[in-house]
């Protein structure tokens, strides 16, 4: 963790996490270099509340080769600017809330909280010291375009356990003296009493 978890009692099970990765694509119809780098601090501070902060999270899409008859006729604008060199540089946060475990066979309540941004600290330094491409109407670092945005997201969710009935309802035919169960299980009292009448559902 960047701070000493000493004066916290509240922090639990301080993780950090380091991941980078480079992936080399050479296809007949293009060339491209994917890279990636990442720094995580992960840590809880009850039993059922989780963090996690992301101050690195570095993506490159290195785009040497690519023909133009490859994404001829596409529409789909994501997969189009997959295939475009650009930088992508932000931070991220996430909470999550998860008391399952502390209510095994009851209501449970998940929430899941995550803030994303990329490109917004580059922007003011860039607008600040430099100018945009000549004949551009954005900026770039390391001469490749960078992105901008800002996004986050809320889920909520109330789980609620529902006991089964310890008596499987049945429906009884007094001409055929048969019955059909609606229910998979039934009580061993009640299936032995009606172990003559049963009939497959």
């Amino acid at each position: 963790m960047p701070w000493r978890t000493r004066r916290y009692r509240s922090v639990n099970q301080p993780k950090t996490k380091v991941e980078l990765s480079i992936n080399f694509q050479d296809r007949p119809y293009y060339r491209r270099t994917l890279s990636s780098a990442g720094w995580t601090y992960l840590w809880t501070n009850s039993r059922y509340s989780s963090f996690s902060l992301r101050p690195i999270d570095i993506n490159v899409v290195d785009v040497s080769y690519l023909n133009s008859d490859f994404l001829q006729g596409t529409t789909n604008k994501y997969l189009i600017k997959s295939y475009e060199s650009q930088f992508i540089a932000g931070l991220a946060f996430s909470y999550g809330f998860n008391n399952q475990l502390k209510h095994l066979g009851r209501n449970a309540t998940v929430i899941r909280f995550n803030v994303e941004t990329s490109g917004n600290l580059i922007d003011g330094l860039e607008h600040l010291f430099s100018e945009p491409v000549p004949g551009k109407d954005y900026y770039t670092i390391f001469k490749l375009r960078y992105a901008q945005y800002f996004r986050t997201d809320l889920s909520l969710s109330r789980l609620r356990h529902f006991r089964r009935s310890r008596h499987a309802p049945c429906w009884r035919s007094r001409r055929r003296r048969s019955c059909s169960l609606r229910l998979l299980s039934c009580t061993r009292g009640l299936s032995r009493s009606l172990r003559r009448f049963w009939l497959p559902c």
